[in-house]
């Protein structure tokens, strides 16, 4: 069954690795050293976060920085 924490997994990296990782956004949140809000909006496309956000998100989640966020 597919959960409302999957919802952008299809389309969004950083969603599909937490998801991946078994983890809700407060759980990731918590190991980043971030707001859960950042996440919700980070998965939603909402905004790009800085290099050090990004890099604390992806240490979280044992991938690089870019396998989550594409900077333009």
């Amino acid at each position: 069954e597919m959960g409302r924490h999957t919802d952008l997994s299809d389309r969004n990296p950083l969603a599909m690795r937490r998801v991946a990782a078994g983890l809700t956004q407060t759980q990731l949140a918590e190991l980043a050293g971030v707001k859960r809000k950042q996440i919700a909006m980070l998965e939603a496309g909402q905004v790009i976060p800085r290099r050090n956000t990004a890099i604390k998100i992806s240490q979280a989640l044992g991938c690089e920085p870019e396998d989550i966020v594409c900077w333009r």
